[in-house]
């Protein structure tokens, strides 16, 4: 992922093959051992807003990089009614809409 962070910007990334990653569902790992001062991390901007606005986490360049991965909501087209998914669906919609309106299709 560094590599293509790097491409992105515009930077020559020979030198990023040999960073580590990570795997998508482990940003949480990555983000506390950068909050806990153990080096850097690439993460989601959104999925960390709480630790960027209080300084926890510092996002030193303006640059995003999309590298096509997503998160879906899934359920049985059966249960698409369904109280408790309805509630949760329309949750997650006004959450993502805060976070950057107009970036998501709602559900």
């Amino acid at each position: 992922m560094w590599e293509a962070w790097f491409e992105s910007a515009g930077v020559d990334s020979t030198d990023a093959r040999c960073l580590p990653g990570h795997e998508p569902g482990a940003q949480v790992f990555t983000a506390q051992a950068a909050i806990s001062g153990q080096g850097v991390a690439m993460l989601t901007p959104a999925l960390f807003r709480d630790a960027i606005q209080s300084g926890e986490l510092i996002q030193p360049f303006e640059r995003v990089f999309d590298n096509g991965s997503a998160f879906w909501l899934v359920y049985p087209e059966s249960h698409r009614n369904s109280p408790k998914i309805k509630l949760f669906r329309d949750w997650l919609d006004r959450e993502l809409a805060s976070l950057d309106p107009g970036s998501h299709k709602p559900g």
